[in-house]
């Protein structure tokens, strides 16, 4: 496993938890249901999100994320988005 995020690389003790505990629930990383997930950046997470490889992140980074929060913040799930 390899650790991307500059919230979690800022943490030694979250690092070592995401990478060797089994505490924590590790699921394939789907846009949809990461922008959905609350989350307390003060707080080591739960659930961690797993892509299986760097082209998964570039097709992410190619989609129209913005789009996708938008139709979320308007979709019946009601999550607030702030888009800057």
């Amino acid at each position: 496993l390899r650790i991307y995020g500059g919230g979690i690389l800022s943490s030694f003790e979250e690092t070592q938890y995401a990478i060797d505990s089994n505490e924590p629930l590790r699921e394939p990383l789907d846009v949809v249901t990461a922008m959905k997930t609350d989350y307390r950046y003060d707080q080591i997470q739960k659930r961690y999100f797993v892509a299986d490889n760097l082209s998964v992140l570039e097709m992410i980074k190619s989609s129209n994320i913005v789009e996708i929060a938008g139709k979320l913040a308007d979709g019946e799930d009601q999550v607030d988005f702030v888009i800057c």
